[in-house]
């Protein structure tokens, strides 16, 4: 497929409303932040709720990210963090000559408008009544922005996501620079048929093609390539839901300040509104997404810290023993990620072996790359732990967000031995269990003997 061609379809398809809601399922409202630095809003500007024995229980670097930057509570639906990042040379004597590359699409849009229409039906029925604060007029009014950005499109890859890929595209190509400038110059691309997977890969590939002119790309896109979008059995998500049923019911969080926080008149709003923990869960979806959709206000302020940690650990939990390798469930999510395992790997060795790409690029979904992260034992993100450790540690913003992705570098030595380095959101990352030759890289051949699926493909 020719790339002015699949910048056109992209192009309509971004500007079609309805399409896109079928990606894999996220845990509720989306983003789309703007692309302007602003200060991160500080947490519990408020009174301080009173937290009870549950406090001992919560993760303090968990809390110390959410204070620096409450957007992260979205987990999956909060916006890449662009960091400086570290290239660290390859040993001596080897040269780079193969990139795999998997990235999840940009920010979107929610997949529905549930939690706007809750928060403003309700806010609404307060201001008739005349006991609406100005705390609480702003929030009418932000969240009838966000309403308004949703504009009908569920799903729909916003101006942020496009950004993000562009962005990512720079990167890439500055850290891979001998790759596509010294290689085949051919670049197999496959992406998921979820319009804003196909966008975000345009995106990419068209930044990409701005950079060097010479490039190559062969686009690919599908029912077979379903994989790139994989997802955790039902069954899993049935067992998984009752661990995370007992933690909502365990839990308890702070529903009366919210009464004082919005209202003039806290004894008539709560005869209007009645369920305060639905309430403040509806304020927290449209603050997640918000930044996504280019409405960057602090709405994170009208929540009490607990309630927003106690969001934010139900949902990275949820995340986690779905996707990554748990104790209790990660054996079964692995077995699901390995024939995405198994055509990177082949598409790699099929290269180094004298194959015409210079790389491989896939445009897939958060699932299948938190669950690659793991596979590939990521020190980090691909660490084993039980329900009761995911909030302790797996607590990095950067491990779950939009637009993640991972590098596959590869680098030949003059005696045609490969080694392999992985990037993760930009940064280097080390392989748990495994012996480096130096830093971050790694003999591809010790890689592939840790993969169940290629070391012992009879299992």
């Amino acid at each position: 497929m020719k790339l002015q061609t699949l910048i056109l379809i992209a192009a309509a398809i971004l500007l079609t409303p309805g399409l896109g809601a079928q990606e894999a399922p996220g845990l509720g409202a989306q983003e789309a932040p703007q692309l302007g630095a602003q200060e991160a809003p500080q947490l519990g500007a408020q009174e301080a709720p009173r937290l009870g024995a549950q406090e001992a229980q919560r993760s303090e670097e968990a809390l110390q990210m959410l204070r620096e930057n409450p957007n992260r509570a979205g987990t999956n639906i909060h916006v890449y963090e662009f960091i400086p990042e570290k290239d660290t040379p390859a040993p001596k004597g080897y040269k780079p000559v193969y990139l795999a590359y998997y990235a999840r699409h940009g920010a979107r849009n929610n997949g529905d408008t549930h939690s706007y229409e809750y928060v403003i039906k309700y806010l609404e029925k307060a201001d008739s009544a005349g006991i609406l604060n100005s705390e609480g007029l702003y929030l009418l009014e932000k969240t009838r922005e966000v309403l308004a950005e949703f504009d009908g499109m569920p799903g729909h890859l916003t101006r942020r996501g496009e950004y993000e890929h562009r962005e990512l595209a720079r990167r890439l190509y500055k850290r891979n620079k001998a790759i596509f400038r010294k290689g085949s110059k051919n670049i197999r691309v496959e992406s998921t048929t979820v319009p804003r997977t196909l966008v975000s890969m345009a995106c990419c590939v068209s930044e990409l093609s701005s950079i060097q002119k010479d490039l190559n790309f062969n686009i690919n896109t599908g029912e077979k390539y379903s994989i790139l979008g994989n997802n955790c059995s039902k069954a899993q998500k049935a067992a998984t839901q009752v661990l995370l049923d007992s933690l909502r019911k365990h839990t308890s969080s702070d529903n009366e300040s919210i009464y004082r926080t919005l209202f003039t008149d806290p004894a008539v709003a709560k005869t209007i509104i009645t369920n305060p923990g639905r309430f403040q869960r509806h304020i927290f979806n449209t603050a997640a997404i918000s930044e996504s959709v280019g409405v960057a206000d602090d709405l994170w302020r009208l929540l009490p810290e607990d309630v927003i940690y106690r969001q934010w650990d139900l949902r990275n939990r949820s995340l986690y023993i779905r996707q990554c390798n748990s104790v209790e469930y990660g054996d079964q999510r692995m077995k699901k990620t390995e024939p995405l395992v198994k055509e990177i790997v082949s598409h790699a060795d099929e290269a180094l072996s004298g194959g015409k790409m210079a790389a491989d690029l896939y445009f897939g979904h958060d699932f299948p790359a938190m669950a690659v992260a793991a596979y590939f034992a990521l020190e980090g993100p691909g660490d084993r732990l039980t329900f009761d450790e995911i909030p302790f540690g797996y607590c990095n913003p950067r491990w779950v967000c939009f637009a993640m992705n991972i590098q596959w570098i590869f680098y030949r030595g003059r005696k045609g031995d490969v080694l392999c380095k992985i990037v993760f959101n930009g940064e280097e990352m080390h392989i748990r269990g495994l012996k480096a030759v130096s830093e971050y890289y790694y003999r591809w051949e010790d890689i592939k003997g840790i993969l169940p699926c290629i070391a012992n493909p009879a299992a």
